[in-house]
């Protein structure tokens, strides 16, 4: 990256040369471990099966060991220069407390170390922002290869079946899903392609389109990407990411038709809010019995497309909400690991997919959780729609589909959420984000 003025809060100015102030082996370190981290899971379904055939299926969770490495160096280097990122040392700091609240009220550690490894990608972005940011063009390369990858996997999915779907093998003494197979209500394949999950491919797309369209400057190339992405989500059938899809198409449409009018009526900010009220309220007003919703519809629609929702509003959120009251604490929660995931391998017959952002939060954090979603709030809304769209419609992304989603078990989510809090954290780093956008851009 070329030497650039950036503006900091102060109005003093800061003369910046990445290529001298920051050490080039670690920077191309830190970059191949991206490019490594990110680009897996988009061939994880043939790649497990691979390994599984060769019976080495262990292979596979070096990628867990080598994040646990860089965090844990990005921690230590922190530690001792507590001026070189400040948002590493708060957020391990936050870890660490719900940490120790999960040893009190879990059966066993192993579920706090599940906790630790659903949210260290968010570490491994905090980490590595700046790496992301001195190779968006890399990243805009990267991403169009994936997402050639992605939709070729599932349009082949579409006429034939991978010998890949629905295995699963033993590792000690849990039985592993390699990956999953799941028909629709009504009999539709749920398709994957090569990723592990078909909810894991349609987030994995979306996320590749929504960045392509920023940072390519091609209006044709956007507009074939982004429609082909479309198909594409359509192709894993996730009601959730197709309705996110819909949204952010009909901004990004108001948005080139008219960027004053969104601006002027605040209408971002607006649907933010909007969004953050139903993800809280939604759940917590079915569990107290205030909230009572029917469609009205004929049953065969109903089933169709609000099924899974009012199974949500009755059955999942009220019962997750019980489980904290019952197992855990309704101040504290359950500690770090306490809710989700982690219960599929070592609490089986209480868990709860949760499928609600704030729950999970809930669950994980107490009542903190509750502010930290705030807190995710508040960083959003001062984002500029037109100079920092990605993370605009990241975090939009981010409070619709945890409406009915707990998101954080997502390692890309959780990795595009460390880059988020670095970037509305750090000033310089914000402001060169943007000049390096302008540059590809225009």
């Amino acid at each position: 990256m070329k030497q650039s003025i950036i503006p900091l809060a102060d109005n003093d100015y800061l003369v910046q040369n990445s290529d001298l102030s920051r050490p080039i082996i670690k920077s191309k370190l830190i970059l191949f471990f991206l490019i490594y981290y990110i680009s897996l899971p988009f061939i994880e379904a043939p790649l497990r099966y691979f390994l599984l055939e060769h019976d080495v299926p262990w292979i596979i969770y070096i990628r867990d060991v080598s994040v646990v490495l860089i965090v844990s160096w990005f921690i230590f280097k922190s530690l001792f220069n507590p001026s070189d990122n400040k948002l590493i040392i708060i957020l391990f700091s936050i870890l660490v407390l719900h940490s120790l609240i999960g040893l009190v009220y879990l059966p066993n550690e192993y579920m706090v170390l599940f906790g630790w490894k659903t949210f260290l990608p968010i570490l491994v972005g905090v980490g590595s922002y700046y790496v992301f940011i001195d190779n968006l063009n890399k990243m805009k390369w990267l991403f169009l290869i994936l997402f050639s990858i992605l939709v070729t996997g599932l349009f082949i999915n579409y006429f034939i079946e991978f010998p890949w779907e629905g295995i699963t093998y033993s590792l000690d003494t849990f039985t592993i899903e390699a990956t999953k197979k799941e028909d629709t209500a009504f009999g539709i394949r749920r398709l994957a392609g090569f990723s592990r999950y078909f909810y894991e491919a349609a987030i994995q797309t979306l996320f590749l389109i929504i960045y392509l369209v920023v940072h390519i400057k091609n209006k044709s190339i956007k507009v074939c990407i982004w429609l082909l992405g479309g198909l594409a989500i359509i192709l894993t059938t996730v009601k959730g990411v197709i309705l996110s899809y819909l949204l952010i198409t009909i901004l990004l449409i108001l948005l080139k038709i008219n960027q004053k009018l969104i601006e002027y009526y605040k209408l971002y900010r607006k649907l933010l809010l909007g969004l953050l009220v139903m993800a809280i309220l939604l759940p917590v007003l079915t569990y107290i019995n205030l909230l009572v919703i029917d469609f009205g519809l004929h049953k065969d629609i109903n089933d169709m497309l609000f099924s899974s929702f009012t199974m949500r509003l009755y059955d999942t959120w009220p019962e997750a909400i019980e489980l904290i009251r019952d197992q855990g604490n309704l101040l504290l929660g359950r500690g770090l690991g306490g809710i989700g995931q982690s219960q599929i391998f070592f609490e089986t017959y209480l868990y709860t997919p949760v499928d609600n952002i704030f729950i999970f939060l809930y669950g994980n954090f107490g009542l903190l959780g509750g502010l930290y979603l705030l807190y995710l709030y508040y960083k959003g809304r001062s984002l500029e729609i037109t100079e920092e769209l990605y993370f605009c419609l990241f975090i939009f992304f981010l409070f619709q589909y945890g409406i009915t989603q707990s998101l954080f078990d997502d390692y890309l989510i959780c990795l595009i959420l460390g880059f988020f809090l670095t970037h509305v954290n750090d000033s310089a780093l914000r402001k060169e984000y943007q000049i390096q956008l302008a540059k590809m851009t225009q």
